[in-house]
């Protein structure tokens, strides 16, 4: 886990998920803090493997401090565990975020939670922008004519 080869880090997280090695948890959240963006996000990866409680709570504390890729994939991991802790986070970066792809991700993450209404009210404001209301249809699986 402490290679200077990241090709060596990457093989060792997925054996770590493989083979659900638990004990490693503590040392996979310190990945978090590596140089390389596609370590971090196997990290995440991993760390979903391992299903601790703790592990979206730690991801929100940690996703402002991340790069816009691992960013994607934190959202990504939100959306597959449908964990309802992140939902304020989600809703924030749906609404705050100005890069398309995160807000597609919050929103995404958002219907799998069951926040359809809440969407659908977002995509109701008259004052949404277009591509917003876009986002949102795309979340719900709408069609945009």
């Amino acid at each position: 886990m402490k290679s200077d080869n990241n090709s060596v880090i990457a093989f060792t997280l997925k054996l770590l998920r493989k083979f659900q090695m638990l004990t490693f948890y503590p040392v996979v959240m310190d990945l978090l803090d590596h140089d390389s963006a596609e370590v971090r996000i196997q990290a995440v990866q991993t760390l979903l493997s391992l299903e601790d409680p703790s592990t979206i709570n730690t991801l929100m504390k940690v996703y402002y401090d991340q790069p816009l890729e691992v960013q994607f994939e934190i959202l990504r991991v939100m959306k597959i565990s449908k964990d309802p802790c992140c939902t304020n986070l989600l809703k924030k970066e749906l609404s705050d975020n100005t890069v398309s792809g995160i807000k597609v991700n919050a929103a995404e993450a958002l219907f799998a939670l069951g926040h359809q209404e809440y969407l659908t009210q977002q995509a109701q404001n008259e004052e949404s922008s277009e591509e917003f209301i876009q986002i949102i249809k795309y979340a719900l699986r709408e069609k945009i004519c």
